[in-house]
């Protein structure tokens, strides 16, 4: 299993909304969709990157689910939910600004304290790669509005 790392190729149907044409029930940004990733910029995006790692489609998490109540939606499905970081998974938080939290998905362990993450971002850019590190436990730090947020995101 290999996790995509970099930005998604034009035309790709993991990041495409399913009304476009896509797999993905994610919806972009309005105010900043990518014409080509329809998908994207939008946290939730990632379950396109996660079902992409199987190539099968868009079989697991086929609703564009707010983080908070992601991983209910996982476990409905069957999919495996764990405490740390494991590559090809994705990663939940709650709270926020918006209260609505974020997902970002697992692309590379470096230790295990820090990982690589593969996420977009609905209020900022359409792909991101962060190292992420444990410090609190909160795996917040390494990216920088996450860490300055007013309320605390809680992992």
């Amino acid at each position: 299993m290999k996790p995509r790392i970099i930005k998604p190729e034009k035309g790709n149907k993991y990041y495409i909304y399913t009304k476009d044409g896509g797999y993905n029930p994610a919806r972009g940004n309005p105010a900043r969709r990518n014409k080509d990733l329809t998908s994207l910029p939008n946290c939730v995006a990632i379950y396109g990157w996660f079902n992409e790692i199987g190539g099968r489609g868009q079989i697991y998490l086929t609703k564009d689910w707010y983080p908070y109540s992601v991983i209910a939606a996982a476990k409905r499905e069957g999919l495996t939910v764990t405490k740390e970081p494991t590559i090809g998974g994705i990663m939940v938080w709650t709270g926020g600004n918006s209260g609505l939290g974020h997902v970002a998905g697992v692309a590379e362990i470096i230790s295990k304290d820090e990982f690589l993450s593969a996420e977009s971002e609905y209020y900022g850019v359409d792909w991101a790669n962060y190292k992420r590190k444990r410090g609190n436990g909160n795996w917040a730090v390494g990216c920088r509005w996450m860490e300055k947020s007013k309320i605390p995101y809680t992992y």
